[in-house]
């Protein structure tokens, strides 16, 4: 018995120690194969997490590939911190919320860390090396957020201590109602500050408060500071307007209200005349203009970017857009658009039927010369509202030009006149204009004129040749048509530098002659037919002048800095310039029909309507009116927003006044609609005694006086009349 059971006995020990031997095996095969035994997922994310090399499992040793001396570990880089304080008002703040865009030297990308001040006010970020980029405090209940954009280093086992004092912050409160202006309650409010959007750049995504409106509509915002913008949302409705605001250091908080509308989905389809579908349509919903938005509440609705083409079918999709009267704008190459294509309320589905947008007329005629014959070779040139073709006379003068006519009485532009221009070298051109052109096209009969050639020189008072530059001015039009009064194709030519020029190929007429060298003139009229001239500089005309005396019109002290708009059809130029004394002296000019726009900074715009000047100097004094901002939220009696008013000033002897920034001299004056909220923007308005005249679809809600110590905060105005 005991001789059995110690052979089962060494029978066991041989297949363990078997075992043992084949284990030993397989290891030492892993070894040469330089491989590493697995990790567990969680030991792998921790080690990543730490970029860190994977090291092998506590507890086994690679005695073949381990050195007998190994170096000591290396050093890892001592971290850094940084120490933020909050405090407002010398108080600590507790428990508020900082975070940090850092980029570390040694990763790639930005991060954002976040952290809270304890109860002495500061928080504490662990750094690697690398740089701080933006600093991000979160508004409390009565301070405002914080941003600060900087380019602190950190480097390895450095502190660094940096203390913020945090502003007031103001409320902002409003409701969120329908286009009937009934509360919506449940509706999403969110407040984004628009400034932190400016460092994007940084990987900082900036937080929005939210919060749902009360059962009234209402809502409210504390501790809110510069730029920011309000939106709502609800599911089945759209907001009609984004509020974007500035916050004044003066406000301490500010009302708004936000629109929205119950939503539609539109589908529909652009077809021609011929009911063929039309591929790649342009189809974009807008609002009617009685819905248009006021300055100080800058509107930017989410709908008008649900424009889309349409599809090779020429079907279109707009989603979420709003269920009112709407406007369509629709345009496709080839075809005549619609600016604003009415969509009534209720209608999901359309169909939009495109008319060409145009079909081609034939203009011929024949060009003949004073005795008759064709002229060859003539140049024929055609100007409509849809294209300018031109062509060439053939051997007995004849010609046929295509041109395209706007036929579909819905193509949102007026029909232009045709205009023809003919140019033939050695004769003058003609200019010729004709009704709008039809479908049965036009025939004509042109015959050209000998050209008229002027030649001479310019000198100055003694004689000497004077290099100048020429101006050619003249009762006919076309030349400002077509823009080509000589030889080379324009108005204005030069001398050279003995003096000398030729024009030719000029319409034969009266013409007047004008040179200018620097700040000289001379003119000569010319009556055809005239052999050589002669301009003398300084002879016939001197050039006009405008000298500006310019003075505060309540201190009577000289305004020194201003800007000079000198405007001839539609256009001029100007700098902004110091002027000793308020005196301020133009550079001549070529005489004719000219206005002014002065523009001094802290005064409203003074205006010279536009007339006819003579050469010589032409004294003004202006009275320049220091400006003011003006800001209104108009109300009806029931306290609902009044949109749509027309507001405009004139003085109490009922002369109309300009006011903004760029009035013209040439416009009418300038008027301005409260917006969706009732508010009404007067900017840059004279300090002086004035009546505001407010107007709705061409009646009069009222006239108020203002004094030019007028109120230039926000001022509520109730009045009669409908909210709509």
């Amino acid at each position: 018995m005991k001789r059995g059971s110690f052979l089962i006995l060494l029978l066991i020990a041989l297949l363990l120690g078997s075992l043992a031997g084949w284990s030993w095996l397989q290891e030492s095969d892993h070894r040469q194969e330089g491989s590493r035994p697995q990790r567990t997922y969680e030991e792998r994310e921790e080690a990543a997490d730490q970029k860190l090399p994977l090291q092998p499992a506590e507890g086994r040793q690679d005695l073949e590939t381990q050195p007998k001396d190994p170096p000591e570990p290396a050093e890892q880089a001592a971290a850094g911190r940084a120490r933020i304080h909050l405090s407002q008002q010398g108080q600590p703040i507790q428990h508020n919320l900082i975070q940090l865009c850092f980029e570390a030297e040694h990763a790639s990308g930005l991060q954002t860390l976040q952290g809270r001040t304890d109860l002495e006010g500061w928080a504490e970020f662990p750094l690697e090396e690398g740089s701080i980029r933006t600093i991000r405090v979160e508004a409390g209940p009565t301070w405002a957020a914080h941003l600060e954009r900087t380019a602190q280093w950190m480097d390895a086992g450095e502190t660094w201590e940096h203390r913020i004092e945090l502003f007031p912050g103001g409320s902002i409160h409003g409701q969120v109602m329908d286009e009937g202006h009934r509360p919506i309650a449940g509706a999403t409010v969110f407040l984004l500050e628009s400034s932190l959007s400016r460092h994007q750049n940084y990987a900082f995504i900036p937080l929005r408060r939210s919060q749902l409106s009360r059962s009234d509509g209402s809502f409210r915002f504390e501790g809110v500071r510069g730029e920011y913008s309000l939106t709502a949302e609800k599911a089945g409705m759209i907001a009609l307007v984004d509020v974007e605001s500035w916050w004044s250091s003066e406000q301490t908080e500010s009302a708004h209200w936000l629109f929205m509308t119950a939503s539609r989905d539109l589908k529909g389809k652009v077809i021609n005349t011929d009911g063929e579908p039309v591929p790649w349509a342009w189809v974009g919903p807008q609002m009617p203009n009685n819905w248009r938005d006021g300055p100080d509440t800058q509107v930017w609705p989410s709908f008008r970017e649900a424009g889309m083409r349409s599809q090779k079918d020429g079907s279109f999709f707009l989603e979420a857009i709003p269920n009112l009267p709407l406007e369509l704008s629709v345009h496709a190459q080839n075809y005549t658009g619609y600016n604003a294509y009415p969509v009534p309320a209720g209608v999901t589905e359309i169909e939009i039927r495109l008319g060409p947008k145009h079909i081609p007329a034939q203009v011929q005629g024949r060009v003949l010369d004073p005795q008759g014959q064709g002229v060859k070779g003539a140049l024929v040139k055609l100007r409509s509202r849809a294209s300018s073709p031109q062509s060439k006379t053939d051997h007995d003068g004849y010609f046929s030009v295509q041109v395209p006519v706007v036929v579909d009485p819905a193509y949102p532009f007026p029909a232009r006149k045709l205009q023809l221009l003919v140019q033939a070298e050695g004769w003058a051109p003609h200019y010729q204009e004709f009704p709008p052109l039809t479908e049965s096209g036009l025939h004509v009969v042109v015959e050209l004129k000998a050209g008229l050639v002027l030649e001479g020189q310019v000198v100055h008072a003694d004689g000497r040749p004077a290099q100048a530059g020429l101006t050619l001015q003249s009762k006919t039009e076309w030349f400002s048509n077509f823009s080509l009064t000589t030889a080379t194709g324009q108005k204005r030519s030069k001398t050279d530098a003995q003096g000398r020029f030729r024009l030719d190929r000029l319409w034969p007429e009266e013409f007047l002659l004008v040179a200018r060298s620097g700040e000289q003139f001379g003119q000569i009229k010319v009556t055809p037919p005239r052999e050589k001239l002669k301009v003398v500089l300084g002879e016939g005309l001197g050039g006009v002048r405008f000298s500006i005396q310019m003075r505060d019109a309540i201190s009577g002290t000289a305004v020194e800095e201003a800007t000079l708009m000198i405007l001839s059809g539609g256009g001029g130029a100007g700098g902004k310039h110091r002027y000793p004394g308020g005196l301020l002296q133009s550079r001549p000019k070529l005489p004719g029909s000219y206005s002014l726009r002065l523009d001094a900074p802290g005064y409203a715009v003074w205006l010279q309507a536009e007339q006819n000047y003579d050469a010589g100097e032409h004294q003004f004094l202006a009275h320049l009116y220091p400006a003011r901002d003006l800001r209104f939220r108009l109300l009806t009696t029931s306290g609902l927003p009044l949109a749509g008013v027309q507001a405009g000033l004139e003085t109490p002897g009922g002369e109309p006044i300009s006011f903004g920034d760029y009035p013209s001299p040439d416009k009418p004056p300038t008027q301005v609609l409260s917006g969706l909220d009732g508010r009404l923007w007067l900017q840059r308005v004279p300090q002086r005694p004035l009546i505001l005249i407010l107007q709705k679809d061409g009646a009069l809600l009222a006239r108020r006086p203002l004094l030019p110590d007028s109120e230039l905060q926000e001022t509520l105005l109730r009045l009669p009349g409908e909210s709509r």
